[in-house]
């Protein structure tokens, strides 16, 4: 979730139970369209305002005893796709065939037919610069959660890992050297997430900041989807959104700057979709008031978000 935030904040102290089947959403330009929210009741009252939305992303810490223990349980009864992350311990999951047989029994009390993107450890580059785990664990892990996963033979279950985005992927960031595609094996990843967000005034749109290299700053090296799409996996935006202020200055960001970011944001991805096979399968908005970047929709922000949410369903 919004972490230690990405470039200048670090600089501060710094897709319906149904998701369309994977054929299907290779030839779609419209995302799934979703959002976290802080519990069951804050995302019941935008998705009543702004619904149905057809995708929810959700966080759990240790392992549910079961997927209706989940905080990803609702979105059975109401038809969406669950984004659910949870956060094993890296550091011995890979040969620990304890905590292994649990993930395998969790995964037998997801509901047959439920499409469910697990997320093991979202955004760990903070962790593994902080040596919580190491690049190698983390990617030990995710190989091994994603071959039980396989083992299941069950297509609506897949896979996904979830990076910071821009900021792992900038010239400038101490993550760029890491080099996820040799720890892991892109064989059972089916999802690639990242978490764009618009923290500063002077930060540009999401078409940007995905497309041009270096945060959208410009430069020789990879963008962000570029180096995803090499990956050969749809991408989901598991979090996305634009503050109500500046977080370095504490500026505030108008509610016109807000609305604007989030339509053309979704214009760029329905175009990006429409020009690549590699597609924006799914966007989860993070609709929450954390200490630090509130991202929470309201006014013409929300507007826009609901707007984008109607198309969607066209």
């Amino acid at each position: 979730m919004l972490r230690t935030l990405r470039p200048t904040l670090l600089a501060l102290a710094l897709i319906s139970a149904l998701l369309v089947p994977q054929a299907e959403a290779a030839t779609t330009t419209k995302p799934r369209w979703g959002a976290s929210a802080a519990d069951n009741a804050s995302f019941d009252s935008l998705n009543k305002t702004a619904g149905p939305l057809s995708a929810r992303r959700t966080y759990n810490s240790s392992l549910p005893a079961s997927f209706a223990k989940s905080v990803a349980a609702s979105d059975v009864s109401a038809s969406r796709a669950s984004y659910w992350s949870f956060k094993p311990n890296v550091k011995t999951f890979a040969s620990d065939t304890k905590a292994q047989s649990a993930f395998s029994a969790f995964l037998d009390t997801i509901p047959a037919g439920h499409q469910t993107v697990i997320v093991a450890w979202h955004e760990p580059e903070d962790n593994i610069r902080a040596g919580e785990f190491t690049l190698a664990q983390w990617g030990a892990t995710n190989t091994r959660l994603g071959q039980i996963i396989d083992s299941k033979k069950r297509p609506e279950l897949r896979l996904g890992i979830c990076l910071m985005g821009p900021w792992t992927f900038d010239s400038s960031s101490p993550y760029y050297s890491y080099k996820w595609e040799s720890v892991l094996d892109l064989r059972v990843v089916d999802v690639v997430g990242i978490d764009p967000y618009k923290f500063r005034t002077t930060d540009p749109s999401l078409q940007q900041i995905l497309t041009t290299a270096n945060s959208g700053r410009g430069g020789k090296n990879a963008t962000t989807m570029q180096k995803l799409a090499s990956w050969g996996k749809p991408v989901a935006l598991m979090e996305w959104g634009v503050v109500t202020k500046d977080v370095k200055t504490g500026g505030a960001i108008s509610d016109a700057t807000r609305n604007k970011w989030i339509a053309d944001g979704y214009s760029w991805m329905k175009s990006w979709n429409a020009a690549n096979s590699i597609k924006v399968e799914a966007a989860l908005y993070f609709h929450l008031r954390p200490s630090t970047g509130d991202t929470y929709l309201t006014g013409l922000a929300l507007q826009a978000f609901a707007a984008a949410s109607a198309d969607s369903r066209r």
